[in-house]
């Protein structure tokens, strides 16, 4: 079962909610929910059936070229280290007027074609960090992105949290489209228009 519903109780209500949420992605939706955080900032897991190889979203996500394509706002991304497990990347995003640009690097490390793990190591956030995870079912596979974010200037938690709700499933619709994961060209076209017009 996916990882997504590890907290439900084990039994049927739990394989009716798996039942549900598999009609779900199937359908084509991105499923998103908030993660509870003590702190400001927020939280959230995305989840979406991709109908291709994992390789393909893997080749996506490492490339800093198609980054351009799924991040709003992004001007800069330069891979500052490279290792077979490891990367230590540089975004730099523009934000609406009158926040600075979020100029952030972190490190990602690789488990392929499971898991991609990151965290900040520096940067105007206090906190970016979380895990893509990967798993195989008979269509592909399911995406699990989880993310945690925490603005170095204090801002409303509810806005913070209204802001990530809003642009993940977005960013993993597009991811999808850049992957050709959709399923259908009708799917496909709608994932394409969830890709930011830069």
């Amino acid at each position: 079962m996916l990882i997504f519903l590890l907290a439900f109780p084990s039994g049927a209500a739990a394989d009716q909610l798996y039942d549900s949420l598999m009609q779900r992605l199937q359908s084509g939706e991105v499923v998103v929910r908030s993660i509870r955080d003590d702190e400001s900032g927020g939280a959230a897991r995305v989840i979406a059936l991709f109908q291709t190889p994992v390789e393909r979203l893997w080749g996506v996500l490492l490339s800093c070229e198609l980054a351009f394509s799924y991040l709003k706002g992004m001007t800069a991304c330069e891979i500052l280290e490279s290792e077979p497990r490891r990367n230590i990347v540089n975004h730099v995003i523009k934000r609406p007027w009158p926040l600075s640009p979020m100029d952030i690097v972190f490190e990602a490390h690789y488990t392929p074609y499971s898991r991609i793990d990151f965290k900040l190591l520096e940067g105007n956030l206090d906190r970016f960090d979380g895990q893509w995870r990967f798993v195989e079912n008979p269509e592909g596979f399911i995406l699990d992105y989880e993310v945690h974010v925490k603005p170095a200037i204090p801002a409303p938690r509810l806005l913070v949290r209204h802001s990530i709700r809003h642009r993940l499933p977005d960013l993993v619709a597009c991811l999808r489209a850049l992957s050709d994961g959709s399923g259908s060209d009708d799917q496909k076209a709608q994932d394409s228009e969830r890709c930011p017009k830069q």
